[in-house]
C-alpha cells in the first residue's frame, strides 16, 4: 500500500488537472528497505511484535504526511465523506484536501462516490492493505498461521 500512495501524481496547468498517472512506485524496492530495518531491528534486540509493529507504522508513515492524513480520515469513517468533512476532519484547508483527495483517487487508493457535494471513500484495494497491516501490526498474523 505505502509504495502506491507514495507515488507521485502530476498536475498540470492553471487548473492543476491531474495528468495520466505513472506507473506507482513498485513494491520489491520498498520491500528491500523494509527488510533492511527488520534486520537492523532484530540486531539490536527488539521484540519480535514489536518489530512488526515498528515495520507496519514505518510503512506507512512513508507517504506523504497530508495524503496519510486524509486517507486516515476517510479509512477511519464508515460513511463516505464531503470534501469539506475531510479537509475538516483533517484540519486542513478545502484546497489541500482537494489535490490530496484527488491524488489518492488517481493512484486508485480512494473513490469518488457522489457529487454535489463531492464525497469520498477508500476503495476496495486500500481497505483490504489497511486491514493486512493492522493484522501485521497487532501480531494476529503470526497466531493465525
Amino acid at each position: 500500500m505505502a509504495p502506491r500512495c507514495r507515488s507521485p501524481v502530476v498536475h498540470e496547468g492553471y487548473q492543476r488537472h491531474v495528468e495520466p498517472v505513472p506507473t506507482p512506485e513498485r513494491p520489491p524496492r520498498f520491500a528491500a528497505a523494509i527488510a533492511q530495518l527488520l534486520g537492523g531491528l532484530r540486531v539490536l534486540g527488539v521484540d519480535e511484535d514489536e518489530c512488526w509493529r515498528l515495520l507496519a507504522s514505518m510503512a506507512l508513515d512513508a507517504m506523504h504526511s497530508l495524503r496519510r492524513r486524509v486517507l486516515d480520515v476517510l479509512v477511519q469513517s464508515d460513511l463516505p465523506l464531503a470534501t469539506a468533512s475531510v479537509a475538516g476532519r483533517g484540519s486542513r484547508p478545502d484546497q489541500t484536501a482537494v489535490r490530496h483527495l484527488e491524488d489518492l483517487t488517481a493512484l486508485g487508493a480512494i473513490e469518488m462516490v457522489g457529487r454535489c457535494p463531492d464525497r469520498w471513500t477508500p476503495s476496495a484495494w486500500c481497505l483490504d492493505r489497511i486491514a493486512s497491516v493492522r493484522e501485521i501490526a497487532s501480531g494476529d498474523w503470526k497466531r493465525a498461521s
